[in-house]
C-alpha cells in the first residue's frame, strides 16, 4: 500500500508539465492577425455556433468529457473510497467483536477465548503441537530473473491435550476433536531435497498462545460461573493462534485504509494534475457566449512513434467575452471546421465555460472538456489502482500463517 502511495507522488510531478497545457488550451505559437490566413473580415455577429459538441483541439467532445470526468471523478473514485471505508469500518468491528471473546474474568460454559501459557501435563514430551507442511516447488524465469514458487502437497497434524494457565491462576485444559485451525507461524523449515521441503509450525511448553473453542465446566450447573480453584474446566479447540482474535481483520481493514487513503490521493492527482480545468470549470465555470475577435493557423512538427515526421496543421480563435461584468480576451485552439466557420463569419460568435476565479481557466464549448491526452493518463492511473484493488477484493489477503496453499519464497 506504501509503495501505491509513492508511485502516486512520483507520477504527480511527472504529470505536473503536461497539466500546464490542460490549463492553457490555447498554449502554442499561434501567429494572429488576418495576414496569416487570408483576406478576411469578421462580419457582425448572426447567432452562435450549431455546434452542440464543440469543443477545443485534442479534448473530447462535451458529451464524451461528461461521461468520462463526471463518471471517474464523481462515480468510480468516490465509490471505491466508499467500498474501502466500509469494508474498513466493518473488519474494524468485528475484530472488537472478536477481542471481546477473549475470557478475562470468570469463566462460563459457552465459545471463548482462553489466553496463557502452556504447562506441562505431560513432562515426557513438552510438544504440544506440530503442524508439518510438506511442499513441493516448481521454478519459472520471468524478464531472467528466476522466480520459485512452493506449493503444499500434504499437511500432517499432531496435537495432544495439553494445560494452559492464564494470568489470573487458572489452569484450562485444552482439548482437540482432530479439526483445529492453526494461525501459528513457521518455526523451522527442513530442505529434504532441491524441490521438495517440510515446514513446521509448533507449540511448546511455555510458549503464550490464545485458544478458541467451546468450554466446559466440570461439575457445574449449565450457565453457573467458574470461579478458581475448583476443577479445571475444558476447552474444545477451535482455533490457536500467538495473537489475540481479531488482529489478522485489523491488519485487513488497514490495508482497506490504504486504499482509501489512495483513492483520494489519486482524485486529487487526476483533478489537480491531468484534467484540472474540467474540475475547476464544473465548480466555478459559467457559460457564457464569445464575440469572435480573431483567428489564426500555423503549423507544427508532429513525429509519430513509428512513423516520419510531418508538419500539422493548427488552429486557434480569439474571443471577447464578459465574466461577471468584466471582459476578457480568451484564446483557444479549435479545429478545422470551427476556424473555418470563424473566418467565413457564419459563426462569428462561440461558446465558451470560463472559470469566475482562475483566469487561465476556461474551456471551448458549453460543457467543461477534457483533454485527450489526460484523459488517457487519468485512466492509465484509475486502471492500475482498480486492477490492484480488484485482486485484494477478489483473491484477499496472502496470511502469514501455515493456511495458505501457495507460498512464494
Amino acid at each position: 500500500m506504501r509503495v501505491w502511495v509513492v508511485v502516486m507522488l512520483a507520477t504527480a510531478g511527472a504529470v505536473a508539465a503536461f497539466s500546464s497545457c490542460t490549463l492553457d488550451p490555447s498554449a502554442g505559437a499561434p501567429k494572429w492577425g488576418i495576414a496569416e490566413t487570408a483576406a478576411w473580415q469578421i462580419r457582425s455577429p448572426s447567432r452562435p455556433a450549431a455546434r452542440s459538441d464543440l469543443s477545443a483541439s485534442e479534448h473530447l467532445g462535451g458529451t464524451a468529457s461528461a461521461a468520462f470526468g463526471h463518471g471517474l471523478l464523481h462515480v468510480a473514485l468516490p465509490a471505491t473510497f466508499l467500498l474501502a471505508v466500509g469494508i474498513r469500518t466493518y473488519l474494524r468491528r468485528r475484530a472488537r467483536l472478536d477481542a471481546k471473546t477473549v475470557a478475562t474474568g470468570d469463566l462460563r460454559p459457552g465459545r471463548a477465548t482462553i489466553h496463557g501459557v502452556i504447562e506441562p501435563d505431560d513432562a515426557a514430551d513438552p510438544l504440544v503441537l506440530e503442524i508439518a507442511v510438506q511442499q513441493r516447488s516448481t521454478t519459472t524465469t520471468t524478464k531472467g530473473r528466476p522466480i520459485t514458487v512452493w506449493r503444499e502437497c500434504d499437511r500432517s497434524v499432531r496435537v495432544k491435550p495439553f494445560v494452559i494457565r492464564r494470568a489470573d491462576g487458572v489452569r484450562v485444559r485444552v482439548e482437540s476433536d482432530g479439526a483445529i485451525h492453526s494461525e501459528l507461524p513457521f518455526d523451522r523449515t527442513d530442505n529434504t531435497s532441491r524441490s521438495t521441503r517440510t515446514r513446521f509450525a509448533s507449540a511448546k511448553v511455555g510458549k503464550e498462545i490464545y485458544v478458541t473453542g467451546a468450554v466446559q465446566l466440570p461439575g457445574a450447573a449449565r450457565g453457573a460461573a467458574y470461579r478458581a480453584p475448583s476443577a479445571s474446566p475444558q476447552i474444545t479447540a477451535a482455533r490457536i493462534s500467538d495473537s489475540p482474535p481479531g488482529m489478522q481483520d485489523l491488519e485487513v481493514s488497514r490495508l482497506h485504509g490504504g486504499f482509501a487513503a489512495a483513492a483520494v490521493w489519486l482524485w486529487l492527482v487526476i483533478a489537480g494534475f491531468t484534467m484540472p480545468s474540467f474540475e475547476i470549470l464544473t465548480v466555478d465555470g459559467e457559460r457564457t457566449t464569445g464575440e469572435v475577435v480573431d483567428a489564426s493557423t500555423w503549423q507544427e512538427r508532429v513525429k509519430p512513434k513509428n512513423g516520419a515526421a510531418y508538419l500539422a496543421d493548427r488552429y486557434a480563435v480569439k474571443v471577447r467575452v464578459s465574466v461577471a461584468g468584466e471582459k476578457r480576451i480568451l484564446e483557444s485552439r479549435c479545429d478545422a471546421a470551427t476556424f473555418d466557420c470563424a473566418v467565413r463569419g457564419t459563426c462569428a460568435q462561440l461558446p465558451f465555460v470560463v472559470s469566475r476565479h482562475v483566469d487561465r481557466v476556461r474551456a471551448l464549448g458549453d460543457r467543461p472538456t477534457v483533454h485527450g491526452g489526460g484523459a488517457i493518463v487519468s485512466m492509465i492511473f484509475f486502471t492500475m489502482f482498480a486492477i490492484v484493488y480488484g485482486v485484494v477484493l477478489v483473491f484477499g489477503v496472502p496470511s502469514r500463517k501455515p493456511q495458505p496453499l501457495v507460498e512464494s519464497g
